[in-house]
């Protein structure tokens, strides 16, 4: 045992001489008397109760002595060697499954830190700080409990999955509070909150339109039930409020299979599939799935002989989003030289140009090799099965990119902007070449004509809370509480943290798009079952400090002695 204020247990030399003064006899003064007699019974009646009373006042002093030891020993703090009297981090673990529960986990962590921090001794510190996603401080160091108490009482719950990354295991010492053990040092200790409770979770889901019309639907559901469960899972359109489905499912426990429906449904936009079940964790029970309907990217054909450049457009509009326009095309497609729209698609350049540089011979079989892996124009093509008969040798412009090049580093496909012209140039003769018959051309005018419009980014119906997604760097995302996050040249955005619609406003021109969000976590909807052994150095309860325990036995002390006193003075 070690004493975090010393200094107080010298008050224990004050017993002496108070123990001296409660013995000090004072000796009586002596009075001449001529009626004795009448005092002699007085005094024998007094010296048979003397033993009793001096029995009496020893027990008080006994009882005062030792309550002022124990205030005195309260005063120094006395803590046990090793025990936790150092600076402490009480983390607070804030991932979606703290939720669940009436009271909710989250709430049973805060009583528990509430316990610790009112049971600080004087000279302790302590910081709060929650853990889900990532590790996040919201009270420093401090040896002042209202200030930690105001910091506690200012905590919410995230939907975020988790806790991930590492909570450190050097000093102050790290005390996780939390609903299910994680694989952490034995220096961290660990106090659990949470307990088994019944829950059915979505885990997956999907909505995509089919191209029959139609939309398809898939799902996974996890449940915490002891046994099956019969529910409704619904499919409700947001905006019109139409129900799309109704959906009978028998959950059993544990991870169920994937279930998968078809909806006789045009409706695009965003629709809720929810559970229809009252359980521990609501936040699992609704998933908002979007399914955009883009508007068409109009390609005009600035040739006269363009037969075969139309049947390439025309091949992928009834249900990739191409159609043939003449008025006002949002690409051009043009043979030899760039047209003055502000998106073009060029093969066989030819002639003087700003957007290609010393053209010479025609190249003898060029073999194409991808030097810019990944770019959208080429997300579907096989480069290597396409053949560039009539390539010609050339120079891109300084600020292009090349997407393809010959074996000998001349430019086949590139893209290059100027101002707010943006082109892509390939570079083969199309009447030469058997491309054009081949299913690779139209793949090329697709992706070409899509990336020029700005509209290849793939977004899924839903994604879970802590995912990042790519964006565009001019972008701007419309939280479903409205506000408002631009990219600021970023390209992503996350983690996503708020379950609902966000809405993506992309460049001037460009549709917006938007994106569901849900918590889809199994590990969070399955709330920590099968997790019955604590591992080493975990707590479930934080004990009062010694001082607490010390001075509650003085003022008991105290309380009984003054009763004693009490019946001395009546008796």
């Amino acid at each position: 045992m070690s004493f975090l204020s010393p200094a107080f247990l010298w008050g224990l030399l004050t017993l002496i001489p108070l123990i001296g003064i409660y013995f000090l006899k004072v000796r009586p003064r002596r009075q001449q008397t001529s009626a004795y007699f009448l005092w002699e019974k007085v005094l024998e009646e007094r010296r048979s109760r003397a033993l009793f009373r001096r029995l009496r006042d020893l027990l008080s002093l006994i009882l005062l002595a030792m309550a002022f030891v124990f205030v005195v020993l309260a005063l120094a703090d006395p803590v046990r060697e090793g025990g936790p009297h150092e600076d402490v981090v009480l983390v607070i673990d804030a991932s979606a499954s703290m939720q669940a529960g009436d009271p909710s986990r989250f709430t049973r962590a805060k009583a528990v830190a509430r316990k610790r921090i009112l049971g600080m001794r004087g000279h302790q510190r302590a910081a709060i700080a929650t853990w889900a996603n990532d590790l996040h401080l919201h009270a420093h160091l401090t040896a002042d409990p209202r200030a930690l108490l105001a910091s506690l009482d200012d905590l919410k719950p995230t939907a975020l999955p988790g806790p991930r990354g590492a909570l450190g295991e050097s000093p102050p010492t790290r005390v996780l509070i939390t609903d299910r053990f994680h694989d952490l040092p034995e220096t961290v200790e660990q106090i659990a909150v949470g307990r088994q409770e019944a829950n059915i979770g979505i885990v997956a889901a999907d909505l995509q339109a089919l191209p029959d019309g139609e939309l398809g639907l898939y799902f996974q559901l996890v449940s915490t039930f002891g046994e099956p469960v019969r529910i409704d899972i619904t499919l409700r359109h947001e905006a019109t409020d139409t129900l799309g489905k109704v959906i009978a499912v028998e959950v059993l426990p544990g991870t169920n299979a994937p279930e998968v429906y078809r909806l006789a449904s045009a409706l695009r936009g965003a629709w809720l599939l929810q559970v229809e079940q009252t359980d521990a964790l609501p936040l699992d029970n609704v998933v908002p799935l979007v399914v955009t309907k883009r508007p068409p990217i109009r390609v005009g054909v600035a040739l006269e002989e363009g037969y075969f450049f139309q049947q390439a457009i025309l091949s992928f509009a009834e249900h990739s989003g191409l159609a043939l326009e003449v008025d006002d095309p949002d690409v051009v497609l043009t043979l030899g030289q760039v047209s003055e729209a502000e998106r073009s698609l060029v093969f066989q350049p030819d002639g003087e140009s700003p957007w290609w540089h010393g053209l010479g011979d025609d190249l003898d079989n060029p073999v194409p090799v991808v030097t810019t892996a990944g770019h959208p124009a080429l997300r579907y093509l096989d480069v290597s099965s396409m053949r560039f008969d009539g390539a010609r040798a050339m120079t891109a412009p300084d600020d292009a990119v090349v997407l393809v090049a010959s074996d000998r580093g001349v430019p086949l496909i590139y893209e290059s902007q100027r101002e707010s012209q943006r082109v892509i140039v390939v570079n083969m003769d199309p009447a030469l070449t058997e491309s054009r018959l081949s299913p690779w051309f139209p793949v090329l005018i697709h992706g070409a004509a899509t990336h020029l419009a700005g509209q290849t980014a793939s977004y899924r119906s839903a994604y879970a809370t802590g995912e990042w997604i790519s964006l565009p760097p001019s972008a701007r995302v419309i939280a479903p509480d409205g506000q408002e996050h631009n990219m600021g040249g970023e390209g992503v955005y996350g983690p996503l943290d708020a379950i609902g619609v966000h809405t993506i406003d992309l460049e001037e021109g460009v549709p917006s798009r938007a994106f569901g969000v849900g918590l889809l976590n199994a590990t969070e909807s399955l709330l920590g079952a099968g997790q019955s052994e604590s591992p080493s150095g975990t707590r479930t309860a934080a004990s009062l400090p010694w001082s607490w325990w010390l001075t509650l036995f003085a003022i008991g002390i105290l309380v009984v002695e003054s009763i004693l006193y009490h019946r001395r003075r009546v008796g």
